[in-house]
C-alpha cells in the first residue's frame, strides 16, 4: 500500500511542481501523461525480472531505486527535463515490483487462502490510489510539492523495510526455460509454481 500509494503522491507533486514553475497547462499535462508511458514502454520486459531473481529481492530493489529517483526529485530547482526522466524511472520500476509481489502470493497464501489474499489485495490497491492522490494533493497543499516528495521517497523506504524484514527470503524462481514473455501470471509447465510471466 506504501509503495502505490507513493506513486499517486509522485504524480500529484509533480503534477503541482511543474504548473508553479511554468504555469503551463500544457506542460504539466505532458508530464502526468509520462506516468502512463512507463507501463506499456518497459512494463513487458522489466515484468520478467520476477522470474529471474528472487521475487523479495526484486521487491527490495524496486523501493530503494524509488527513494532515489524520488529523492532526486524533491530536490529545489531540478530542470522539467530532470524531472520528466525521475518520474518516468520511477513509474517504470512499479511493473516488476507488482508482477514479483503477485507470483509472491501463491507462496505466501496457499489454497483458499490465495483467493481471499488476492480480494484484499485488489482492494488495498484501489484504495491506496484513491487515497494517494486525495493525501498527496492535501500534502501538497501544507507543506508545498518538493517536501511532499520527500516524503514519498521516505514512504518507498519504509516498504523496502517491511518486505525486508515480514517476507521470508525464497530462492529465485529461475527463468532459464522461458522462451517468451507476456502479461498475466501462469502455471510453470510440470510444476505446482507460479510465475510472474506467462510462456508463449
Amino acid at each position: 500500500m506504501l509503495s502505490y500509494a507513493g506513486d499517486q503522491f509522485a504524480q500529484v507533486a509533480i503534477a503541482i511542481l511543474i504548473y508553479g514553475r511554468t504555469h503551463s497547462p500544457f506542460l504539466t499535462a505532458l508530464a502526468y501523461a509520462l506516468t502512463y508511458l512507463p507501463p506499456i514502454a518497459g512494463g513487458p520486459l522489466l515484468s520478467g525480472l520476477a522470474d529471474l531473481f528472487p521475487r523479495r529481492r526484486v521487491m527490495i530493489a524496486c523501493d530503494l531505486f524509488r527513494v532515489g529517483t524520488v529523492g532526486l526529485m524533491a530536490i529545489p530547482g531540478m530542470p522539467f527535463g530532470a524531472l520528466c526522466v525521475l518520474l518516468f524511472c520511477t513509474v517504470l520500476t512499479s511493473a516488476p515490483f507488482s508482477s514479483a509481489r503477485t507470483a509472491l502470493l501463491p507462496d505466501i497464501l496457499p489454497g483458499d487462502k490465495f483467493v481471499l489474499g488476492s480480494a484484499v489485495g485488489n482492494i488495498t490497491y484501489q484504495a491506496s490510489q484513491i487515497l494517494g492522490f486525495v493525501a498527496g494533493a492535501a500534502i501538497v497543499g501544507v507543506l508545498r510539492p518538493g517536501k511532499t516528495l520527500g516524503i514519498e521517497a521516505v514512504s518507498f523506504g519504509i516498504s523496502a523495510l517491511i518486505v525486508l524484514f515480514w517476507v521470508k527470503a525464497r530462492p529465485s524462481p529461475g527463468g532459464k526455460e522461458r522462451r517468451g514473455l507476456r502479461f498475466g501470471r501462469c502455471q510453470r509447465p510440470g510444476s505446482g509454481s507460479f510465475s510472474a510471466t506467462a510462456y508463449c
